[in-house]
């Protein structure tokens, strides 16, 4: 199970568990049981995600280097330094992405394209 999801999973929980202390109801305490049973089982058996081997000195290693910065980067800055098109950066984040990286996209004020990011 990812980090995130695991967060997204106990935030879930969070609130649920506001919502117990706002509403007297058995019935809830007894779900609210068997939710955090189940979301514990879920972290148990989730294998953790994994990455691939890098390879130094290849532009993919450059790339998940540059990724991993706080700023990330625009996809217009990745295609111009290695020199690929739109299609050849979907095709290396989809690998990414399969090979077990969190990729985070978003966009910087003011840009038109998308920023990535390795979380």
């Amino acid at each position: 199970m990812s980090d995130r999801l695991s967060d997204m999973l106990g935030e879930a929980l969070r609130l649920a568990r506001e919502l117990e202390d706002e509403i007297d109801a058995p019935a809830l305490r007894g779900r609210l049981a068997g939710l955090e049973a189940l979301i514990e089982q879920a972290r148990a058996i989730a294998p953790p995600l994994r990455t691939a081997a890098i390879t130094p000195g290849t532009k993919r290693a450059a790339l998940i280097a540059w990724l991993q910065q706080p700023g990330g980067a625009t996809a217009e800055e990745i295609e111009t330094a290695f020199g690929w098109s739109a299609g050849a950066l979907s095709a290396v984040l989809s690998g990414l992405r399969r090979d077990g990286y969190r990729l985070t996209r978003y966009r910087r004020s003011g840009d038109r394209r998308s920023t990535y990011r390795i979380e």
